[in-house]
């Protein structure tokens, strides 16, 4: 079993390791029978079972005949079912509809196969769909440059994360998708191999280059967010994961590799050219493919009623009458100013800060004497899709047709502010050393939102 320990990714159990290199020792015949060129005349027996693989059935390695740099010729190949996750992979696999905690029901979710079978193992053609498929050993030595250490622990829990990894790109296609492709390759291959000449009738796989040229090392980061301790599951959601290739490639932007050239430019748009590994077609379709491996667990707010915040008023509006601490009183204005702006302005709960005392004190009497009398509430700041800072005012009856009474919740909280903190300027919303309030800081008086 895999355990690790407060420091994420070291593992106080040794990782049993994967089965990386063929006891097979073809003879020099054999070796002249097989076409570095030509993947279709590759034959090798499967890692793990032993079947012999030949005329591209399976799950060759791109590099299977090539001799890269000091490390010798790999002869990895697999049958599609055989090239399975690691026993103790501890990644999350979707499995069901329901959140941790909830009552499962009877759910039999089917798309090509049970959703327990999913994500789980490669199938025969998987390395002929668009993107390098690259052996564990062959991505070892693109990221390290050497051979991994046997009962090294990191080094074999970097090959169970590269084998997680590989799976997920492989997994960016459907089963359908991969056996229609392969069926249509066979078909067209064997046809025109009876009938026509051509000297190379399918494209070159592999490359001679020790080097991680389609982004591996950021998966690993990747692979490792994916395993920090969420809020809603055990482990993070893939939305959280996603902000590892962000930093990562604007590291590698920041550095030797900049792209100065443009290849296309409007008035306001601009698209330059990068060689970072995390654009990659590999690298997307293991994004896509984690994301469907893991699926998106959404915990969306209920929307508010005007009933349930009518009740909610005329409970606060007692609390606050028979409250006799002015510290409890002022939690009680905050939270009851804050809901009914975001209620009645449709504001987001990061806008709702926004709202400045300047703004208010400006329109106060203004507004209170027009008829109908308002409240207009002065956000400043920059929203969203917003490139500079600007005032935002919104008018707001005192008191609306459902009976809402904002002006009476936010004169509370603008008199304290003003008469009893001697505040003139700066937000509405602000924590005790005046700075604007953040949701993501956890703040007392607006736990109960």
């Amino acid at each position: 079993m895999l355990v690790t320990t407060g420091d994420l990714g070291l593992c106080e159990e040794v990782v049993r390791p994967l089965k990386l290199r063929t006891a097979w020792k073809p003879d020099s015949r054999t070796i002249h029978s097989l076409d570095v060129g030509n993947f279709m005349t590759w034959k090798g027996p499967c890692l793990e079972c032993g079947i012999f693989k030949r005329n591209g059935v399976g799950l060759f390695c791109s590099n299977f005949l090539r001799q890269r740099g000091p490390f010798p010729r790999c002869l990895a190949v697999w049958c599609g079912e055989c090239y399975r996750a690691h026993p103790q992979d501890p990644f999350r696999v979707q499995t069901t509809l329901h959140s941790p905690g909830e009552e499962e029901e009877n759910e039999d979710l089917v798309t090509e196969e049970r959703l327990a079978l999913r994500f789980k193992t490669a199938r025969d053609g998987d390395h002929l769909q668009g993107i390098p498929f690259e052996c564990d050993l062959c991505h070892f030595r693109n990221v390290n440059g050497r051979d991994p250490v046997p009962r090294n622990p990191k080094d074999n829990f970097t090959l169970l994360c590269i084998r997680r990894a590989v799976l997920d790109a492989l997994w960016s296609r459907e089963t359908s998708t991969v056996s229609g492709n392969f069926r249509r390759l066979q078909r067209d291959y064997h046809a025109s191999k009876s009938t026509l000449s051509i000297a190379q009738p399918v494209p070159v796989i592999g490359t001679n280059k020790v080097k991680d040229r389609v982004g591996m090392s950021c998966a690993l980061h990747t692979m490792m967010a994916m395993l920090q301790k969420g809020n809603y599951q055990e482990t993070a959601q893939w939305d959280t994961a996603r902000k590892t290739p962000t930093w990562f490639t604007n590291a590698y932007e920041s550095g030797e590799n900049f792209g100065e050239e443009a290849i296309y430019s409007t008035h306001d748009t601009k698209v330059y050219s990068t060689s970072s590994p995390t654009a990659s077609r590999w690298f997307s379709r293991f994004m896509l493919g984690s994301k469907r491996r893991m699926g998106i667990m959404r915990k969306q707010n209920e929307a508010l009623t005007v009933e349930q915040l009518m009740a909610v008023c005329e409970l606060a509006e007692k609390d606050w009458r028979t409250s006799q601490s002015e510290e409890e009183k002022k939690d009680i204005e905050n939270v009851m100013a804050f809901i009914i702006i975001g209620f009645c302005v449709s504001l987001r709960g990061e806008e709702v800060p926004l709202v400045a005392i300047e703004g208010l004190l400006t329109f106060w009497d203004e507004t209170r004497s027009h008829n109908p009398p308002h409240t207009m509430i002065t956000l400043k700041g920059r929203f969203k899709g917003e490139n500079n800072l600007r005032w935002h005012c919104v008018p707001i009856a005192d008191i609306t047709k459902s009976g809402i009474p904002t002006r009476r919740w936010i004169s509370r909280l603008l008199d304290r502010r003003v008469n009893r903190e001697g505040k003139r300027a700066g937000y509405l919303f602000a924590r005790k050393m005046g700075e604007r309030l953040v949701l993501g800081i956890t703040t007392p008086c607006l736990e109960i939102i």
